[in-house]
């Protein structure tokens, strides 16, 4: 009789550890589905991220192409001042010479 109890005993803790077991499981698996779901949401947003980086960058690069223009317009604008300072100065000097 004792040999039947204690057989019976280990069939019980068995069936609460396979219990356990399965909540355990059934937690990991939960856990694991939210830790996923997390992760690909860090991915889409990154994603996005660098979709946003790729704009900036872009429009970055087109301002860096006007102020090239501009800067290229101004260097031609300085060349025409220096000419026209040049033929002032050679103006002055013939006035000046006349005088």
């Amino acid at each position: 009789m004792y040999l039947e109890q204690r057989i019976e005993q280990l069939e019980n803790v068995t069936v609460e550890h396979g219990k356990q077991i399965e909540m355990i499981a059934v937690g990991l698996a939960t856990l694991t589905g939210t830790v996923n779901n997390g992760f690909e949401e860090i991915r889409r947003q990154f994603a996005r991220i660098d979709d946003k980086f790729a704009e900036h960058d872009a429009r970055f690069e087109r301002i860096e192409t006007k102020l090239a223009e501009h800067d290229a317009r101004f260097d031609r604008i300085d060349q025409q001042f220096l000419q026209v300072h040049g033929v002032l100065t050679e103006l002055v000097t013939l006035v000046k010479n006349k005088l």
